[in-house]
């Protein structure tokens, strides 16, 4: 199911799976749409086995897939500010993050 919460004016979209206890946030690439995503079948197989031991939230920076279009590319004080957004509105205190390439920068933040 996807969620939306509101940064600056612009809904950003994520998705969460699974209720294990070891949280996991998967900051995708901008070419990683979550809904496409589950249509392909490696991605499908891993997400589904993902969620059998951990809560995965997955979603992308501001301006792709799901979310709404910006009219800036985000700092990279903004895309550490969204994950902790999105963690908050989740209600996940502590995850392990998961970034590729240019979504890694924001996460050590």
């Amino acid at each position: 199911m996807t969620r939306y919460i509101q940064r600056d004016g612009a809904a950003l979209a994520y998705q969460i799976v699974g209720e294990g206890p070891h949280p996991i946030a998967w900051f995708f690439e901008d070419m990683m749409h979550p809904d496409l995503m589950w249509t392909d079948p490696h991605f499908h197989y891993n997400f589904e086995r993902c969620a059998r031991f951990a809560r995965s939230l997955f979603f992308q920076r501001r301006g792709f897939g799901l979310s709404d279009p910006v009219e800036h590319v985000p700092t990279l004080e903004e895309q550490a500010d969204d994950v902790v957004a999105v963690l908050d509105d989740a209600e996940v205190d502590r995850a392990t993050l998961v970034g590729a390439a240019s979504t890694c920068g924001p996460l050590p933040w």
